[in-house]
Parts: structure tokens; sequence; C-alpha cells
């Protein structure tokens, strides 16, 4: 600037031609404000983290099935265990050796031992069988899926009939 007056030439040194003309188009200076920074991810042009951290983060889509799990009626304890559970994070046989662990694989919960996996204790198992059973029966749901995702998502699904 020179007497309070955008120099056009030293502005073209040093912006593209576009930013050049919304420059110009704001309105002079009057000098007697301090320069200051705007942060265009906030509407007052205030920085703060809040704006920062949504303009950088990825957004997904909220899940219904994760609506559930965080749910205020479900213990906080219940809701990190299925979202590992979920997110296949429970340290089973089958997850610690994708991880570079060596164990002997073999669950000892049931007669007909198998490889400890997530499917075999919460699906296939004998006693996960017989759970899935009893609750499918109370609440009238067919444990005919192949992953526990399936039959949570079908279980938060289904009608609730008060008495």
């Amino acid at each position: 600037m020179e007497d309070r007056e955008w120099v056009v030439w030293k502005l073209a040194e040093v912006l593209p031609c576009d930013m050049v003309q919304q420059v110009l188009a704001m309105a002079g200076l009057d000098g007697a404000s301090p320069d200051r920074m705007i942060w265009l991810a906030s509407s007052s042009g205030q920085f703060s983290l809040w704006f920062t951290y949504r303009e950088v983060r990825e957004m997904k889509p909220s899940s219904f099935l994760f609506c559930q799990i965080w749910h205020a009626s479900v213990p906080l304890k219940m809701s990190f265990f299925i979202l590992r559970l979920l997110s296949n994070r429970l340290p089973l046989d089958d997850v610690l050796v994708t991880r570079g662990f060596q164990l002997p694989s073999k669950c000892s919960c049931y007669l007909v031992s198998n490889t400890e996996s997530l499917r075999h204790l919460f699906l296939e198992g004998e006693l996960a069988t017989a759970v899935w059973q009893f609750f499918g029966s109370v609440g009238r749901l067919a444990l005919n899926v192949s992953h526990v995702r399936v039959w949570l998502i079908g279980w938060w699904l289904k009608p609730v009939k008060s008495k």
C-alpha cells in the first residue's frame, strides 16, 4: 500500500490474478485498526481449535449400529466391549496371530476344541449357540447370520412389543 491505496503491480507479483481482484474489492484500510488474521473456516473469522478440528477431520456418516452402542442406557464398559468386538480388536488368538504373535490356538471353552476366533466364540461355539438360542427365543430372533454385527442390527431393529 502507498498512501492508503493498493499498489496493483506489487500485489500481482505475489498473488494470483483472482486474489488480486479480491484484495482490490475489499474496503480500503483506515490505518486506525491493527492488522488481524481471518480464519475462513469459522463464520466469525476467529481461530478456534473446534473449527480447525472440524475442518481437518474426516467426516463419516454416523452409523445406526454405533449410535445404539453408545446409547446412554448401555453401560460404558459394554459399549467399549462391543466396539472392540465389532472392530475385531479383542485379544483372541486369530487376531493376535495377524499381529505377529505365535500362539498355540485352541479354544478350551467347549468339548469340541476349535481355533479361538471371534466367529467361534460368539457365533458357532456350543455356549454361544445356546446363549443366542435363548435370547433369540425370548426376543423372537433367529440366529442364521454370518456375523455378530448382522445379529445386533436385527436385534435393535426388531419392534418392541409392550405388555
